[in-house]
């Protein structure tokens, strides 16, 4: 399975223009019971690259109800997620809140 993924823009005169196009194979996918399509690509891994590249994907399917999209535009949207793993890290019981959250961000 693959994910075709593509970008536009609107160039002079109001005519949109192709800028970014990419076709990338799924390494794993997923469908939940509460309407979630998750998936990871296939990215470099460490030796090919010296940085980690996460490759994990979430797509809603089923609509969310009116409660949790506000929740969400409450609590998550907020957060800039990309770039972080504040939702994705487990804080462990030996670390305080102030060290998870200073990791997390």
């Amino acid at each position: 399975m693959y994910v075709l993924s593509a970008s536009a823009a609107w160039i002079k005169e109001n005519e949109p223009e192709v800028t970014y196009v990419s076709y990338t194979r799924i390494k794993e996918w997923q469908y939940t019971d509460k309407g979630w399509f998750c998936y990871e690509l296939c990215v470099p891994e460490p030796l090919e690259v010296t940085e980690i590249v996460d490759g994990s994907r979430m797509i809603r399917v089923k609509p969310m109800s009116e409660m949790n999209r506000e929740y969400s535009e409450k609590y998550v949207l907020g957060l800039s997620y990309q770039g972080n793993n504040l939702l994705c890290s487990n804080s462990g019981s030996s670390q305080n809140s102030t060290q998870f959250l200073e990791r997390g961000l």
